[in-house]
């Protein structure tokens, strides 16, 4: 999408639907937009929410300021007393990336685990700094920057990744997460996110084999 920048995304529902959704855009010839969001809920009403979020946060492209929080903003406006009635609430994690000025801009609304590993740096965990989109009326974050340098990762999933099991019981989690990250060097992002899956434990290998939520 640009030049020196990897996007490697791959989802897999735990049933035909679900309430998990992500979105990649480029904006213009040096801008990236993504976002990554989990709905309350599953199966059927989590994927209606989920295309309403979708479409909430791509209206929002198109008419608020390019930052990040603003996008929130709008998204958080237009989807609230929707979302209050339907009793439901979305995850949501947007990025906002200039390649002018290799800067990555972010907000993160209710959402795990993001996790970001600068190049021969530790891995650090992205908290959120606001609730889930539907839980208040309005969104007044003031956004995160990351310079981003060659060699960079971040790293966006959902909840059905890390609440996955193997068949003793045994979590994948967060730690298992950051740890394989922490691994990846030089190689192809698109086949790390296999490595992950199978990095030769039985709880990584239960991961595909015993999903209970949906997985981005």
């Amino acid at each position: 999408l640009l030049p020196g920048i990897q996007v490697h995304a791959a989802a897999h529902p735990a049933s035909a639907v679900g309430g998990d959704f992500y979105d990649v855009l480029p904006l213009g010839t040096h801008g990236l937009f993504a976002c990554l969001g989990d709905v309350s809920g599953k199966g059927v009403p989590a994927a209606i929410v989920m295309a309403m979020a979708h479409a909430a946060f791509r209206c929002a492209l198109r008419t608020s300021p390019p930052e990040p929080q603003w996008l929130l903003r709008s998204a958080v406006g237009s989807l609230y007393d929707d979302f209050v009635a339907l009793e439901m609430f979305a995850t949501a994690f947007l990025v906002l990336y200039d390649e002018r000025t290799r800067t990555l801009r972010y907000v993160n609304a209710g959402h795990a685990p993001a996790i970001y590993r600068p190049h021969g740096g530790p891995s650090l965990l992205l908290d959120a700094d606001e609730p889930p989109v539907g839980m208040l009326a309005s969104s007044n974050s003031p956004g995160h920057v990351l310079r981003w340098r060659p060699g960079d990762l971040l790293v966006v999933a959902t909840d059905g990744f890390t609440d996955s099991t193997a068949p003793d019981g045994t979590y994948y989690g967060v730690d298992r997460l950051a740890d394989a990250i922490r691994s990846v060097r030089a190689q192809r992002y698109q086949r790390w996110e296999v490595l992950v899956i199978d990095d030769g434990s039985n709880t990584a290998k239960g991961v595909l084999a015993d999903i209970g939520d949906d997985r981005v």
